[in-house]
């Protein structure tokens, strides 16, 4: 006992610049936070517009929730600032549980030269202090729902009951207690040790607290009768050690499974007598005082936090944040990405739709053209085929840029249609014309050729025989008049068209390009417009995440050490 008030005297604490390490998280989560927030990649998808908005909209309701808990943490700036040099002990349970008993029994066996001061709350949080007292007040009416304190040396010991049993205005100073709280009590009487109302206090204590806690039993004592002189009196014993032991065990196993507690968080759990150890020093009997069982409560105060009090003192302040950093990895941070994979689950269901609708145009590409065809083909003839195909093509432009609005603007919110192109066509490539095959041939002979050839034929012979030779000259120039007017004549007979050789030849130059090159041109608008901008989106917040995540974890690593 004596050398835990010694300790106490070395005890120089000093706290952690909470500002700076406050400074540092907040700006991680910031960083985080605006990075996904002002985004700038656009996506023509309402579809994944509406995942990504999801996902931004829970990034930015816990930045906010996050946010908050800093505000919070630099209103409680002035009450850190009057504690700063304090080790903070808070000792927190419901009344008649031995609080005040145990804090009395504390500042009464102060050593001679330390002084010490009482600090009492009312309803309303006004703070009173005195000097002349020496001990808290017990009675029920006056304790309940207030706090009090006392400073010994370096040490500030908080007596306060469950936040549930306060008033507002004392509740929420309870709180600031243990926000900055150093070491943490909650006392349970052994005549009953943990009832359902405590376990209530302690879940209220958990939700709160991001740092371990110790639970005493007290009370740890037990009234015999006995005959001495021939009357029955009573005496007071301490529990023996096999019953505090068993309680002991039944304490740590009911926490651990229904309040469900980490193991870490829970720290030594102890039983004992402040009234057996206060008896024990006034009787003189140190077998009293010795199995109270005070001694060890005592020596955790000394071995356990006081030579650790530095190292506490800096890890105490950044526990909260620790706790929070914890909160947000173990946490939201795993809601967060799970919303992410959603996002990226239907970013992958959009790009699977649009690979789906490559085939689905192509089928109703091929419908369209065929149909328009088809029902063009009858009309179709050597004399209006410039006008049919001129207005095919415009009826299968018209219809494919349809087919292709009405099937693209189910996964694209945006689509410029104007970047496709429609087939050329030169208006001389699709030409019909009539079919013809050669028929009879026959030889036609001319009177009035035949006469010229005669005369022709008599004047030649004149000039070269005479009146003799003029006759015969006639017979040739007959012959000859006979070659010249005779001649052979073909009939070209009509027997068809070539319209089913050009319609055929029209299909499939549609049908080729529209199937093939214009949804070539479709897939690389979508890639660009849909692809890509999901693809960076997804990989600049995955990275953002994982960066969130590792900048958390090493921050958390930072503050358990004290830096």
């Amino acid at each position: 006992m004596e050398q835990f008030y010694k300790e106490l005297e070395k005890l120089q604490p000093r706290r952690a610049d909470i500002q700076k390490a406050r400074g540092e998280l907040k700006n991680v989560i910031k960083t985080f936070s605006d990075t996904i927030e002002n985004t700038d990649i656009k996506v023509k998808s309402q579809s994944f517009d509406d995942f990504m908005l999801k996902f931004q909209k829970a990034v930015k309701d816990n930045v906010s929730t996050w946010m908050d808990y800093f505000g919070e943490a630099e209103k409680n700036e002035a009450f850190q600032s009057d504690l700063k040099n304090s080790f903070i002990v808070i000792i927190y349970g419901k009344v008649k549980a031995g609080k005040s008993t145990l804090g009395n029994f504390v500042a009464r066996n102060k050593l001679p030269s330390q002084t010490i001061s009482f600090e009492f709350y009312d309803k309303d949080g006004n703070k009173k202090v005195s000097n002349s007292l020496e001990q808290f007040k017990t009675d029920i009416l006056e304790c309940t729902a207030s706090i009090q304190l006392f400073k010994l040396g370096a040490m500030a010991w908080v007596d306060t009951p469950g936040l549930s049993s306060m008033t507002e205005e004392n509740g929420e100073l309870a709180k600031k207690y243990i926000d900055n709280a150093d070491f943490v009590i909650f006392p349970t009487s052994s005549d009953s040790p943990l009832q359902q109302d405590e376990i209530g206090q302690i879940k209220e204590l958990v939700k709160r607290l991001n740092k371990k806690f110790s639970v005493f039993i007290t009370k740890s004592d037990m009234q015999e009768e006995d005959e001495i002189n021939g009357k029955i009196v009573k005496i007071l014993k301490n529990k023996d050690k096999e019953r505090r032991r068993e309680q002991n065990e039944d304490v740590r196993k009911r926490l651990t499974k229904e309040i469900n507690i980490d193991e870490n968080m829970l720290g030594e759990i102890i039983s004992f007598s402040v009234i057996t150890a206060e008896k024990g020093k006034e009787d003189n009997d140190s077998n009293l005082y010795q199995e109270s069982n005070i001694e060890k409560f005592y020596d955790l105060l000394t071995q356990s936090v006081l030579s650790k009090a530095e190292k506490l003192k800096n890890e105490a302040p950044l526990a909260g944040l620790v706790g929070l950093i914890s909160t947000i990895s173990d946490g939201k941070l795993k809601e967060l990405k799970t919303e992410f994979n959603s996002m990226e689950s239907g970013a992958k269901k959009i790009i699977e739709d649009v690979s789906r609708l490559k085939n689905k145009l192509r089928g109703e590409f091929n419908i369209a053209i065929s149909d328009i065809i088809d029902k063009n083909a009858n009309v179709l003839d050597v004399n209006n085929h410039r006008q049919i195909f001129k207005s095919m093509k415009e009826e299968i432009d018209k219809k494919i840029m349809s087919i292709t609005e009405e099937k693209i603007r189910e996964i694209l919110s945006e689509f410029d249609k104007n970047t496709l192109s429609i087939l050329n066509i030169d208006d001389s490539e699709f030409s019909v014309e009539n079919k013809y095959v050669a028929g009879a041939t026959k030889k036609k002979r001319s009177i009035l050729g035949t006469g010229i050839g005669g005369l022709i034929g008599a004047g030649v012979g004149f000039v070269v025989a005479g009146p003799i030779g003029a006759g015969v000259g006639a017979t040739v120039g007959a012959g000859v008049g006979d070659k010249i007017s005779s001649s052979t004549e073909t009939n070209q007979l009509l027997v068809g068209d070539n319209k089913a050789e050009v319609l055929n030849s029209f299909r499939t130059k549609n049908i080729n390009y529209y199937t093939t090159d214009y949804i070539s041109e479709i897939e690389n608008s979508m890639n660009v417009n849909l692809a890509q901008p999901i693809t960076q989106i997804l990989d600049c917040y995955r990275k953002q995440i994982q960066d969130f995540d590792l900048a958390l974890q090493q921050l958390k690593t930072k503050y358990s050490q004290g830096e």
